[in-house]
């Protein structure tokens, strides 16, 4: 039975060969739970978790949408790359906002009809490489998600047989005013770059973007209390660690329905290398989020360590004032005193004259002057 940390609010176990969630112990404080690429076949054993946040189950062998009533709280769900083939189960999830469905079967989207309304918060939705057809459906299904602003049914080449419609972008966004971008591009046509959009197809995603969140909180508190004590993020490496450890999945797991009959040992070998180097892509991606994160604390230490009193370069005070004119008379006053002949260089002709005159004036030793 997989045990956990209790005085922590988020728990990773990935790729730990869980087959069910029955034999992990979990407590109700936890924020966010990561499952990522285990064996787990039913959603069950979650109704405690009144505060969870964030639910990553990508990469596991579920066929069904199940089990998540409970989870009120719940703010991001990752089940990609399983065994769906339809969307169901969501209905009571008022505060859910990203659902990330990618790499699945999926064909059925009546599962969205609940979420109508404006009680939903339903903002991003991806759902590219799966085996939806119809268009009507998607109308049907979609026109009453009044928050939804991100739609992907295609990314990275991977998409749904409904993608190949004629005039397909202009009759979703046509049909679906409320939606901002579609496949990771704006109405107006430009790339929208930002987590969201780029890096949806990491799993665990949302789970790093936790733990990111909460490091970053805890090094800003340690760098007011000692700016000489070097950033850290141990749950970051914790899981960045994992995720590296964590064995290559095969193409066949990320194959979507126009795929299946794609089966022969050269286009699985292709797929396993797209894959590899997709993954080495997601890995530097997140590594440079955090060097960010690390250069950003960085830059915040020097420039509190190069700081200088404010008296050393302003006059702050009226005392400070009242000092710098007295200076500026006293100067004033001792080059008013120093003769003329000796503050400006003389020409020949006035040195000739200044001769001239000296000779005369000894003459008389006794002429007043």
């Amino acid at each position: 039975m997989a045990d956990e940390d209790h005085d922590s609010k988020d728990l990773s176990l990935m790729d730990k060969q869980i087959t069910s969630l029955l034999d992990i112990n979990l407590h109700a404080r936890l924020l966010s739970l990561n499952l990522h690429c285990n064996q787990i076949s039913r959603i069950e054993g979650l109704s405690s978790l009144h505060r969870l946040q964030h639910l990553d189950l990508s990469s596991n062998l579920l066929s069904r949408i199940e089990g998540l009533d409970a989870l009120i709280s719940l703010q991001s769900l990752n089940l990609s790359c399983n065994r769906l083939t339809a969307i169901e189960g969501l209905q009571n999830l008022l505060n859910l906002k990203k659902v990330n469905l990618s790499y699945n079967r999926i064909d059925d989207l009546r599962g969205l009809i609940p979420l109508h309304g404006r009680n939903h918060k339903l903002s991003h939705l991806y759902l590219h490489s799966n085996c939806i057809g119809s268009l009507t459906q998607v109308f049907d299904s979609m026109m009453g998600l009044h928050c939804l602003v991100h739609l992907t049914l295609e990314q990275d080449g991977k998409g749904n047989p409904v993608c190949c419609t004629e005039g397909y972008r202009d009759l979703i966004l046509g049909n679906l005013p409320q939606l901002k971008a579609l496949d990771g591009i704006s109405r107006s046509g430009e790339s929208v770059i930002g987590f969201d959009i780029d890096s949806v197809d990491l799993p665990n995603l949302e789970f790093l973007e936790y733990l990111i969140t909460c490091d970053n909180d805890t090094a800003e508190k340690d760098l007011k209390d000692s700016t000489s004590v070097p950033v850290v993020t141990p749950q970051i490496d914790k899981v960045l660690s994992q995720y590296r450890k964590r064995p290559v999945t095969s193409g066949s797991e990320y194959k979507s329905c126009t795929d299946v009959t794609s089966s022969s040992e050269q286009d699985l070998m292709k797929i396993q290398d797209a894959n590899n180097m997709l993954r080495e892509m997601r890995i530097k991606k997140l590594e440079d989020q955090i060097s960010e994160l690390l250069k950003k604390n960085s830059q915040t230490d020097r420039e509190e360590k190069i700081l200088k009193p404010k008296r050393d370069t302003d006059l702050t005070t009226e005392s400070d004032c009242e000092s710098s004119k007295e200076n500026v008379k006293t100067s004033v006053t001792k080059r008013g005193k120093i003769p003329g002949s000796r503050r400006n260089s003389q020409s020949p002709k006035c040195h000739s004259l200044q001769k001239n005159r000296t000779k005369s004036l000894s003459r008389y030793p006794y002429s007043f002057v």
